[in-house]
């Protein structure tokens, strides 16, 4: 709808700009989750808090998973990785819907942050990894990320010590 003649004040906000965060790993709690429309489809944005390191405590990531794009590879991508983090603060093949996505909230994770340099004046954190710590498998990835343990075979094998086979 297109209405002539409208004017509205736009308040002024002050930009309060922070430095980047430097490449590496950081902990951090899934504080807010959010579908949100956009101009390539629907998308999912969660929103991190880093809790270590320390200097770094309370710094805000989002994080968008275009679930719905337009773009198959892209759509999938995004889909594979938001199940991801579903499956392992929720539960393996679980349904994510309205009415159990509050449960992934304060879940926290590693996140493997990098800089993305989007122009020649602009660059951003962007999260390449994020490794669910709610759950044994999750912390493997971590020591896997890390270089501390020489093979995920290895590793699958000492979590499966119960099994009777």
């Amino acid at each position: 709808m297109y209405i002539k003649n409208q004017h509205y004040d736009v308040p002024q906000y002050e930009s309060k700009k922070f430095k980047l965060l430097p490449k590496g790993h950081y902990k951090a709690s899934l504080v807010d989750l959010e579908e949100k429309q956009g101009n390539y489809g629907d998308y999912i944005c969660i929103k991190w808090e880093i809790q270590t390191p320390s200097e770094y405590k309370g710094r805000i990531l989002w994080d968008n998973f275009a679930v719905n794009a337009d773009d198959k590879v892209k759509r999938e991508k995004a889909l594979a990785n938001f199940l991801i983090l579903v499956d392992a603060f929720i539960g393996k093949g679980q349904d994510f819907n309205d009415n159990n996505w509050q449960q992934m909230l304060n879940k926290e994770a590693e996140l493997v942050v990098g800089i993305w340099k989007k122009d020649d004046d602009h660059s951003v954190n962007s999260i390449y990894q994020r490794i669910p710590l709610s759950n044994n498998f999750g912390k493997v990835l971590l020591d896997q990320a890390k270089g501390l343990s020489p093979t995920l075979q290895s590793d699958i094998e000492a979590l499966n010590d119960d099994i009777p086979f």
